[in-house]
């Protein structure tokens, strides 16, 4: 219980204090390894020379669009336009209105979430048109068909923050500084989570309180067995643990286990008993325990002399089929659920895929938006996903063709 304590008092009193500031802490340190890595290519002068020239070795290109943010090379002629030379990525390209502004960062919300825009001028020997390079780091993904499982809201170096974290336009104590030292912006608690997640201290306490109260149990059960007849202990000991399986389902917050994978109930979830594999896993653990406790203290010969009657005998061998055909009858139940979990899922992306597909091909929407339908097709990787992007394979905009081109050969590999 002390453990419990603790727990609590530190996810109350340190965890939601500093749990906005730590987090500020590692997008800083993400977004400074970004900007750190990219200035470190501008200084590769022959390196930019191949790109421009497109002389650069296939390694070379694959080390370049592997890095987690985009990289785009601009050419600018005497009547002021601006002819893209290099792209590494698919996902967005730098919006219009930065082509003019001075060298610097800029934190911009763009069709697919939240990007700091780094803009950088080069000027290499022998050419006279002034290189313009852009730095396309995304900090938080958000896509237009967001509730989409395979193409979740979620900032780009945590998963998890976003269930703890949100970008806000107003002035906080949580500003997120660019490398240069500027402000980009500002990051706030979020009030609401669907599913609360907590950090690993906190899980440690919790489950290491757990362990000790289960082991206090077995404990109590084991001495019990010593001093008394043995059905008292395996009573206690089932009941101890029915009643905090019980205390686990009506109080889920004391251990917050669907922050956990595993019981995630859209992966597999039958009733309100076997909520999740985590929860089904959790019973069988429980009935094993009973069963095998039950077991060691009743294997002696005395405590079977019940059993010398027929007619028990009978009542045994009866109560025993019957618990085997109930078992074989729950893991057949959770396969036939798994199985058509799975068909759903299998149903909602074909059906994505084709909304996708139909994006891409209606030339009246916005390229950037229709090139992000084809990244997000690439992703999914399903059969349907890849007939929507053959179809759309004679895209007229240049942008959308080679995001459908670059979708078709990620979903290749």
């Amino acid at each position: 219980m002390v453990l419990f304590f603790l727990s609590y008092i530190f996810n109350t009193y340190y965890t939601n204090l500093t749990s906005v500031s730590r987090e500020r802490k590692l997008l800083e340190k993400y977004v400074h390894k970004q900007q750190e890595d990219y200035f470190i290519f501008l200084h590769d002068t022959l390196l930019l020379r191949k790109l421009i020239h497109k002389e650069e070795s296939l390694d070379e290109f694959k080390e370049i669009s592997s890095k987690p943010y985009g990289i785009f090379l601009f050419a600018e002629n005497v009547s002021g336009d601006f002819n893209m030379l290099f792209w590494s990525d698919q996902l967005i390209l730098p919006p219009t209105g930065s082509y003019t502004m001075p060298d610097g960062e800029t934190f911009e919300k763009l069709a697919n979430g939240y990007y700091i825009v780094q803009k950088n001028t080069v000027k290499l020997p022998g050419m006279t048109n002034n290189v313009i390079s852009f730095a396309m780091i995304p900090v938080e993904f958000e896509y237009f068909l967001a509730k989409v499982e395979d193409l979740p809201k979620e900032f780009t170096y945590s998963k998890t923050a976003e269930q703890k974290i949100l970008i806000t336009d107003t002035v906080t104590a949580n500003p997120v500084h660019s490398l240069a030292g500027n402000i980009l912006f500002y990051l706030n608690k979020k009030d609401y989570v669907a599913i609360p997640y907590n950090d690993l201290i906190t899980i440690a306490l919790r489950l290491g309180g757990l362990f000790l109260l289960l082991l206090f149990i077995h404990l109590v059960a084991e001495s019990l067995a010593r001093r008394t007849k043995a059905w008292k202990a395996i009573s206690f000991l089932g009941l101890c643990l029915i009643l905090l399986r019980f205390i686990m389902y009506e109080m889920p917050f004391l251990l917050n286990q669907r922050q956990f994978t595993l019981f995630d109930p859209s992966i597999y979830g039958s009733d309100i008993i076997q909520r999740s594999l985590g929860d089904l896993l959790v019973n069988a653990i429980v009935f094993c325990w009973i069963v095998v406790f039950a077991w060691s203290k009743t294997s002696h010969k005395e405590y079977f002399g019940i059993l010398g009657s027929k007619r028990w005998k009978w009542v045994v061998g009866g109560a025993s089929l019957v618990l085997l055909i109930l078992s074989t009858f729950l893991l057949a139940n959770t396969i036939r659920s798994m199985v058509a979990d799975t068909l759903l899922t299998n149903r909602a992306m074909i059906g994505l895929a084709r909304r996708l597909g139909y994006a891409i091909r209606l030339s009246r929407e916005d390229p950037e938006l229709r090139a992000c339908a084809a990244v997000a097709l690439g992703r999914i990787k399903s059969n349907s996903a890849q007939e929507a992007l053959r179809k759309a394979a004679n895209e007229k905009d240049v942008v959308v063709r080679n995001a459908v081109s670059r979708a078709l050969r990620g979903a290749a590999t």
